[in-house]
């Protein structure tokens, strides 16, 4: 696993949510081992400490998912 930059966590701890207030999808790429799913939990637990829902999924989980359904 490459190494935790006190920068990226920083920008964890300030982080403003935007995204998440414009309803915005996000998605993670990269190859395997790179802490996608790592970042992705991380950026999960701050967003409902914040008070926001979350979805977290796989993008093979997401066939066939509609939001609509929620």
């Amino acid at each position: 696993m490459p190494p935790l930059h006190p920068e990226e966590v920083a920008f964890a701890a300030d982080y403003d949510f935007a995204f998440v207030q414009a309803k915005a999808d996000t998605a993670l790429l990269g190859p395997p081992g790179v802490g996608k799913t790592h970042t992705a939990v991380t950026l999960a637990v701050a967003t409902r400490r914040a008070g926001f829902s979350v979805c977290f999924t796989t993008l093979d989980d997401m066939k066939g998912f509609d939001l609509a359904d929620r």
